[in-house]
């Protein structure tokens, strides 16, 4: 029941991770800040992305769904993960983001599993942390990502002895 519990936290920290990451990406460069009511990076109006995760520590894989929404200087995410690897049903989480400048903050949650923030950089460039509480209550972590105009991909990592840590990698349709 342990390694379950652990792989169902680590895969929830890929959708929240691939949530924060595909939250946007300015492709102009860092002289050229994005003005609000435009897009940012290779997100506009509605995008959706799929791909899968892979906990490399545990050696377990799901799929991943995500949806962002651009609406001038705010972006809004709904992602869902896949965990029939570990026997369980779907998680879903949501994210949103103010552009500011060269750069998008952002926060993101799950009502059962816990909550994080980050930025990302007009290099598409994503870094943040989080925590994950409540029932599951596995602490502290910490991801890093990359967006272009057509995948996306990203590392999470546990901070506790026993955490895992994995890849996510998704295509835009």
């Amino acid at each position: 029941m342990f390694w379950i519990a652990q792989c169902r936290r680590y895969l929830f920290l890929v959708v929240l991770l691939t949530c924060t990451v595909v939250s946007g990406c300015n492709s102009k460069s860092p002289a050229d800040p994005v003005q609000p009511g435009t897009t940012f990076g290779p997100l506009s109006g509605t995008s959706t992305w799929v791909g899968t995760w892979t906990d490399t520590r545990y050696q377990v894989s799901g799929t991943l769904n995500l949806t962002f929404t651009v609406s001038g200087s705010t972006v809004t995410a709904t992602g869902t993960i896949g965990l029939a690897s570990l026997g369980l049903g779907d998680e879903t989480g949501t994210g949103t983001g103010t552009v500011s400048g060269n750069t998008l903050s952002f926060s993101f949650q799950s009502s059962t599993v816990g909550t994080g923030v980050g930025t990302l950089n007009s290099a598409g460039a994503a870094s943040g942390s989080g925590t994950v509480t409540g029932a599951l209550n596995f602490g502290a972590f910490t991801y890093t990502g990359t967006v272009s105009a057509s995948t996306m991909s990203g590392t999470f990592t546990f901070m506790s002895a026993t955490g895992g840590f994995g890849v996510a990698t998704l295509t835009r349709q």
